[in-house]
């Protein structure tokens, strides 16, 4: 929650969900109902008594339209704006504070290492990530984006940062170039264009371990496959597992264990090599930088031409 919406001068929020399925927090009424059984906020008839309330019917994915637009019209709901107060208190999470007693010169060269690897290029702007919400959603506004809105990759990024780049807001296309990795294209919509594909999908070089991660039961592999949402840094000196599933136990496991080089190396290919053993000392620095990282930290800026390709 604290990575929703970013701590500096400048009030961002990223797109939500590892796999960039939802631009606004009153989207969470799908999951609210259908992952967590509950009722959700947006009912209607007999207000006041909950067993007799019903949910309204949501569009068919969430960005097809604006959950608010249905959440705030006071006239048929029982609660109107009670996703606006969820959205304002998530807005006021604050960031878990740096770790405490770091080597301020090891910080310092973490930093440097930081910006060596041009991580930025994921993780820079305003709450450590490139993933934001480009425009006001609506249910006019989401349905240009999602079938007008072409979306050209920028030059700059590498070939292998993303599939997706076809619509704003499109379908997982077929990932042809993997003999049957995926048998048919994946929805929900994702907002494709803060997507990037860094290698964290499964366990590379594991099949096995990948499909029990990934393949959705009796279905087809869950979204992903074309890269994630790139998440924010608050956090990580107390978030651990690391990645999407979990499978990276720390920080120096993710910039020394080589199935991860292609996540280490994405702003810069030739960045900490797993098989260079003369570098721990850099890699022990990266890690007390990002240990650091709070809502007080002054962020790093985007490198031209790495801005999330976007367009608002």
């Amino acid at each position: 929650m604290d990575g929703s919406y970013s701590k500096g001068a400048t009030v961002k929020q990223r797109i939500f969900n590892w796999t960039g399925i939802i631009d606004e927090m009153h989207d969470f009424e799908g999951n609210t109902r259908g992952t967590q059984g509950g009722k959700g906020a947006i009912t209607q008839t007999d207000c006041g008594t909950l067993s007799l309330e019903t949910g309204l019917a949501l569009p068919a994915n969430n960005l097809a339209s604006s959950s608010k637009e249905f959440a705030d019209d006071a006239g048929v709901r029982c609660l109107p704006g009670a996703w606006d107060d969820i959205e304002n208190y998530a807005r006021t999470i604050r960031a878990p504070r740096g770790r405490r007693f770091l080597d301020p010169a090891a910080v310092t060269r973490g930093a440097a290492a930081f910006d060596e690897g041009q991580c930025a290029k994921c993780h820079g702007g305003p709450g450590w990530t490139v993933s934001r919400r480009f425009y006001t959603p609506s249910t006019t506004q989401n349905g240009l984006l999602s079938g007008t809105v072409v979306f050209t990759k920028p030059v700059a990024w590498p070939s292998n940062w993303t599939f997706q780049n076809t619509f704003q807001t499109a379908t997982q296309p077929l990932a042809a170039e993997v003999t049957g990795f995926n048998a048919a294209n994946i929805a929900p919509p994702q907002v494709a264009c803060a997507i990037r594909n860094v290698g964290t999908f499964g366990v590379p070089g594991n099949t096995v371990l990948t499909d029990s991660l990934e393949q959705k039961p009796g279905g087809p592999r869950a979204q992903g496959r074309g890269g994630f949402n790139i998440p924010s840094l608050y956090g990580l000196q107390v978030a651990t597992p690391l990645l999407h599933h979990g499978q990276v136990a720390n920080l120096t496991d993710l910039f020394t264990d080589p199935k991860w080089d292609a996540h280490t190396q994405a702003g810069n290919a030739v960045f900490l090599p797993s098989g260079d053993v003369t570098n721990p000392a850099k890699r022990a620095d990266l890690v007390q930088f990002l240990w650091s990282i709070d809502g007080t930290t002054t962020e790093k800026p985007v490198p031209t031409g790495f801005d999330t390709g976007c367009m608002p």
